[in-house]
């Protein structure tokens, strides 16, 4: 299992989708964080807290639009990445975030 503290390994502002939108966005998060995990089967835990703000953009493309790409289907993607929430605020984002993944096909 590998686990990611966001906020110590890449941005406490993470937000938009592409390079395009700033270095810390969802698709270099995705390939650098998640992508060779999913490659070889191991779960990713993610850790929302620690972040000062997350872009909706960053979520959506986490945990909706490239796990849609690749053709994961939502059982798959969230058997294999899994969001820690500790703080309540951080419970917000980890509501979007699964609200987003809800939107992989299955």
């Amino acid at each position: 299992m590998n686990r990611v503290v966001i906020s110590e390994a890449f941005s406490v502002y993470p937000m938009g989708r592409t390079d395009e939108d700033g270095p810390d966005n969802g698709e270099r998060f995705f390939n650098e964080f998640i992508a060779a995990n999913l490659t070889d089967q191991r779960k990713t835990v993610i850790v929302f807290d620690g972040v000062r703000a997350f872009g909706s953009s960053f979520l959506d493309q986490v945990f909706n639009v490239i796990p849609s790409r690749l053709g994961l289907s939502r059982e798959k993607f969230r058997a294999l990445v899994e969001v820690e929430a500790i703080g309540r605020a951080y419970q917000f984002y980890k509501n979007m975030a699964n609200d987003f993944s809800n939107n992989i096909p299955r």
